[in-house]
Formats: C-alpha cells, sequence, structure tokens
C-alpha cells in the first residue's frame, strides 16, 4: 500500500503569526488543506497521515472535518469508536430480524394472504441478514477513512517513524509498503510528481524531488569567502515529496547513534549514508515552500493562475 505522509510540524516562527504557518488562509482554505487534498484526490493513495504537534492535533482534526468530510477522516483512538458502534448496528439488524419473524407469526389465517406475507416477510429477513453482515464488514474496517490526524515527533524524521509506527499498527507494514512524505506548506504539488515519486519509489527503494539549480551555486568558507564554484549542471534545489520503502527507512534509522541522528535532519541522508542509492524526481517550480510573508503574495498568483 501506499501512504501520503503530510509533515507539519513547523511553527513558522518567520511568519510571525499567531499559529503555525500551515493553517493559514491562502485565498479560502488553510494552506495545509491545500496540500492534503492533492493526496486525498490521488487515486494510488490509500491513506494520507497528517502529523501535527500535539497541541493542534484536535484543531486539524476540525479542519479536516470541515474541508473533507466527517466520513473521510480518523483520529487517534476513534476505531474502536467505529468498532463499538458497528457492533450496535449488528444488534439493531438483529432486532429488525426479530421484528419481522414476529409480523410472519401475525399474518392473517387467509391461505393466499398468508403465502404473499411470508415470501415478503422472507425477503424482509434476507435484506436484514444483509444489514448484519454488512455491520460485520464496517467493524472489520473500522478505521475506513482516508484522512489520519496523528502527533508528530520532535524532530522531522522523528515524524516520519511516528507515521511508520502507527501504519504498522493500524494497517500492517511489508517491504513494499511506500510512503510519501510532504511538506504541509507545499500546496502545489502536481499529481504527476506524486505520480512519478510513487513509481519510482517502487522501482529503487528511495526517492526524492527537485529542481536543476538556474542560478551559480557558491560553496564558501564560514568566513564568507568563495572556495568553490560547483558546476551548476549537476546541482539542484531540493524538494518534496521524498519517498520510500517504509521498512527499510525505519531500519536505517533505528540503527544509527544518537550524533548521527542529530546530524542527518533529512531521510534521505539516513539511507545515504547507509549506502543506498536515492533517485532523483523531477520536480516544479510552482512546488515552493510557503516560508515567509512574500511567499502567500506569490501563492496567491499561483491559485489566481
Amino acid at each position: 500500500m501506499v501512504y501520503g505522509v503530510i509533515v507539519a510540524g513547523g511553527i513558522g516562527s518567520r511568519m510571525a503569526a499567531d499559529k503555525p504557518k500551515q493553517f493559514l488562509m491562502l485565498k479560502d482554505k488553510p494552506i495545509i488543506v491545500h496540500t492534503v487534498e492533492k493526496f486525498y484526490k490521488h487515486d494510488k493513495i490509500s491513506k494520507v497521515i497528517v502529523l501535527v504537534p500535539n497541541d493542534w492535533v484536535e484543531y486539524t482534526e476540525e479542519l479536516m472535518d470541515e474541508y473533507f468530510g466527517d466520513g473521510n477522516r480518523t483520529c487517534q483512538g476513534e476505531e474502536s469508536a467505529s468498532a463499538n458502534g458497528a457492533s450496535a448496528s449488528a444488534d439493531n439488524a438483529s432486532a429488525s430480524a426479530d421484528s419481522v419473524s414476529a409480523s410472519v407469526d401475525s399474518v392473517s389465517a387467509s391461505a393466499d394472504r398468508v403465502s404473499a406475507s411470508v415470501d415478503g416477510a422472507s425477503a424482509s429477513v434476507d435484506r436484514v441478514s444483509a444489514s448484519v453482515d454488512g455491520a460485520s464488514a464496517s467493524a472489520d474496517s473500522a478505521s475506513a477513512s482516508k484522512i489520519i490526524v496523528i502527533s508528530g515527533g520532535e524532530t522531522r524524521n522523528e515524524t516520519i517513524m511516528n507515521s511508520i509506527n502507527y501504519i504498522e499498527s493500524k494497517f500492517g507494514i511489508s517491504d513494499e509498503t511506500i510512503i510519501v512524505t510532504h511538506d504541509s506548506v507545499r500546496p502545489f504539488v502536481s499529481y504527476k510528481i506524486i505520480d512519478d515519486n510513487i513509481q519510482a519509489a517502487a522501482e529503487f527503494g528511495a526517492v526524492t524531488t527537485a529542481i536543476g539549480a538556474t542560478d551559480t551555486i557558491l560553496e564558501c568558507s564560514d568566513e564568507g569567502i568563495i572556495e568553490r564554484v560547483p558546476d551548476r549542471s549537476h546541482m539542484y534545489q531540493c524538494q518534496t515529496p521524498q519517498t520510500f520503502k517504509a521498512l527499510r527507512l525505519r531500519e536505517m534509522y533505528l540503527g544509527l547513534s544518537d550524533e548521527k541522528k542529530a546530524i542527518l535532519t533529512d531521510a534521505t541522508g539516513i539511507l545515504m549514508d547507509a549506502g543506498d542509492k536515492v533517485h532523483v524526481v523531477m520536480g516544479d517550480k510552482k512546488n515552493i515552500k510557503i516560508t515567509v510573508p512574500s511567499d502567500m503574495k506569490v501563492a496567491e498568483v499561483f491559485l489566481d493562475d
């Protein structure tokens, strides 16, 4: 299965706003809603897991309900409530079956009418039986909604690990499970970029999105002295999504020392440190990360385009 993992742990200090930047309004919707929508509509994404600071989980749940509807979002701890509801439906269906049976017993003594009523009652019983079966199926798939909101971690990589652990505990996980990790404040990611990430990760195991550098890149010393001018044709600007085979990424992360975990803040670095090859999927200049107030103005222009 393929999971969208929306990383929304930032506090947006550079925005100087009263809430984290992912929750700021971009035209008619919060930035994070624009972003989640791209994954929610993608037909290869089974679930969209949105990870936010613990204090913002309830607020995010409310946003997802408002823009995607109650039936499309699961929060932490909701699965057991859904199962209980399904069980209650099964009980009600069973009660309906008893009622139908009673109706059959009290049918008129007229032979023709009895025959017709029995036939109708049998059909009703069949329908009720189907309802019971449906309720049981609901109990088995208690977490049927596509959008799930959970708490992130202290760092980006810990947040990604939280998503993998959640997937394993709720849905199971295999060597082929893919996570498409994406910044919550990159609302202009395209269907094609997500699709290319999924296909490349299935083939290679680890992928990052990037665009070729258009400006000359300088490598400088701490004193601000140019030490090297790299060949621009080999330079890329990294974006997200970054997409991985989930079990491989977790295995490599858990094998890192605390010192390495502090240094390798980007998930691709974890796999590169292990000797894995990380492939590049071409991004788009419009796939910007909204970080400062001027980015909001650019984003509004993109929406109007």
